[in-house]
């Protein structure tokens, strides 16, 4: 760590300045991986839930992610981890949405079609070969016409959307994650594309590490809670999110969520442990 002249303490710079504040850091990511790994394997398939099947995807997928962002910053690496937390961030905005609005999970499903169809018309124009996708062709244009936006009132035309018509920040916002919208989407995107601002900010030596592990380790968190609150049907205080939070809050001291009124409010957009029901 850097100490200025007035005595406070900079941001870390690498993984081994981090480590020095928060030697407990990599026990506890490695405990919670291991454990949700061991939860989304254990967890029964029932063919009737499909929300239940995409909590088990998203959470699959994100596990990599999260032990990635771990190694690249273990190994030094300047961005790598800033940009695996966007996949992270945007997955569990979305799950945790579905799971707040089952009801969308068909619309979620439904877009596949028209992802398929371009993932099969990029590999008939590398292999020059017309593959034979029964009804695929007809799925995708049925999606097509459900997924258009409105009419744009100056041209009128229909701009084709994502499966929502909901930006990743309001799908964010409606689940409480608008928080780390900044960090885990916006500066990670301008360094994933071809920007300027992104070229410039590449130029820098410092590392965002605080701010992307902060974020990750909260990921890690909302990926249990998902679970936990969908297949433990514990809506407030399953064990094992409280035991996640409380981890949590050994390295990074208060929270920006209240992860589903757990926590107290210090002040505003600041949550800690209550003071009167500390977590076990």
């Amino acid at each position: 760590m850097e100490t200025t002249e007035d005595g406070r303490t900079s941001a870390p710079r690498d993984w081994d300045d981090f480590l020095e504040s928060r030697p407990d850091f990599p026990t506890i990511m490695w405990k919670w991986l291991r454990l949700t790994d061991h939860l989304v394997a254990r967890t029964p398939i029932d063919e009737v839930d499909d929300l239940g099947f995409l909590i088990r995807l998203f959470i699959s997928a994100s596990i990599g992610d999260l032990n990635d962002v771990l190694t690249l910053f273990h190994a030094k690496s300047r961005s790598g981890g800033a940009k695996l937390l966007r996949s992270i961030y945007e997955r569990t905005v979305t799950m945790k949405y579905l799971a707040r609005n089952p009801s969308e999970v068909p619309k979620f499903i439904g877009y596949q079609s028209i992802d398929w169809q371009q993932v099969i018309a990029e590999c008939e124009t590398k292999l020059s070969i017309k593959l034979s996708i029964p009804n695929l062709k007809i799925a995708a244009e049925t999606a097509r016409r459900e997924y258009r936006g409105d009419p744009c009132p100056a041209c009128g035309l229909r701009k084709q959307i994502n499966w929502t018509p909901k930006s990743v920040k309001e799908l964010a916002r409606s689940v409480e994650l608008e928080h780390m919208h900044a960090h885990a989407y916006v500066f990670p995107s301008k360094s994933m594309h071809p920007t300027f601002y992104g070229l410039i900010d590449s130029l820098k030596s410092q590392t965002p590490i605080y701010n992307v592990l902060n974020c990750t380790h909260e990921l890690m968190v909302e990926n249990v809670a998902v679970h936990r609150r969908h297949f433990a049907r514990d809506e407030r205080s399953a064990p094992m999110i409280r035991s996640a939070i409380r981890d949590f809050l050994t390295i990074w001291t208060f929270s920006e969520t209240s992860f589903g009124d757990l926590l107290t409010k210090r002040r505003e957009g600041v949550y800690t442990l209550p003071f009167k029901e500390p977590l076990p």
